[in-house]
């Protein structure tokens, strides 16, 4: 099953997105872990050699970028994204990049170390995604009967507005907030800037016992669950929502 890892920083803490890549040293990773010797800059609509990617970047001057393996088409969303989203943070999505993801002991902590660091966390693309669908197309054409789930009027002013699934109850549920976002993994990591943005004593993390959290200094280690969440039901269900108690219950929305 494909797995995304999504990590949060302050805003403009990298304003270019060569600033990112070169910081993770990304082109060595995607080398030596994925293999890889080209790849899709959908930016500039260019496939690159990985050995030049770093220049390509500079002499594109990218403030984001977004980059997936040139050889999938877009509808596989396997991507490596990168954008500061306006006054609220910068996020960094890594899709369906398995090696990466697997050995993200190799790459990740120094991120996870920087000064910006927010929050991140791993989890399954299509479990995440089946609990955040909510435009009721995507069951009728996935055959999914959703006539017993809960629908809302989605706020948009007539006549754009549309009734749409409510799934802000789901256990894989998350949306973005004004500087972090809301949602849990089975894997998590916590920055200072977390603690401070959702009200939360770390100590109450660390005192939980029913998961494991390390306090590793810069940041704090969670895991809850000895799998990547892939269901709302039973003992995974609890826990989510269990996880979301946790974390923010102080939070402003």
């Amino acid at each position: 099953m494909k797995r995304f890892l999504e990590i949060v920083l302050d805003y403009q803490a990298f304003p270019k997105g060569i600033d990112l890549w070169e910081f993770c040293e990304l082109s060595k990773y995607l080398t030596e872990l994925e293999q890889l010797q080209k790849i899709r800059c959908t930016d500039t609509g260019r496939n690159i050699q990985v050995k030049n990617l770093n220049n390509h970047m500079i002499k594109t001057k990218l403030d984001s970028f977004r980059l997936r393996k040139f050889d999938l088409h877009p509808k596989e969303h396997v991507y490596i994204s990168f954008v500061n989203l306006l006054n609220e943070f910068g996020r960094f999505d890594v899709i369906g990049f398995e090696q990466l993801i697997e050995h993200w002991q190799v790459w990740l902590p120094k991120l996870l170390k920087h000064p910006s660091f927010v929050q991140a966390r791993i989890g399954f693309y299509d479990y995440d995604r089946q609990q955040n669908w909510d435009d009721l197309y995507f069951y009728e054409r996935e055959g999914i009967d959703h006539s017993h789930l809960p629908k809302v009027d989605n706020g948009k002013p007539f006549p754009i507005n549309q009734i749409v699934v409510d799934t802000s109850s789901n256990p894989g549920h998350w949306e973005l907030r004004d500087d972090y976002i809301y949602g849990v993994g089975a894997m998590m990591w916590l920055g200072e800037h977390f603690f401070q943005r959702v009200n939360l004593d770390k100590q109450q993390v660390l005192d939980a016992n029913w998961l494991e959290a390390e306090d590793c200094g810069e940041y704090v280690q969670i895991k809850a669950y000895p799998a990547l969440f892939n269901s709302a039901d039973g003992e995974q269900g609890e826990l989510q929502h269990k996880l979301k108690a946790l974390l923010f219950a102080n939070a402003n929305e």
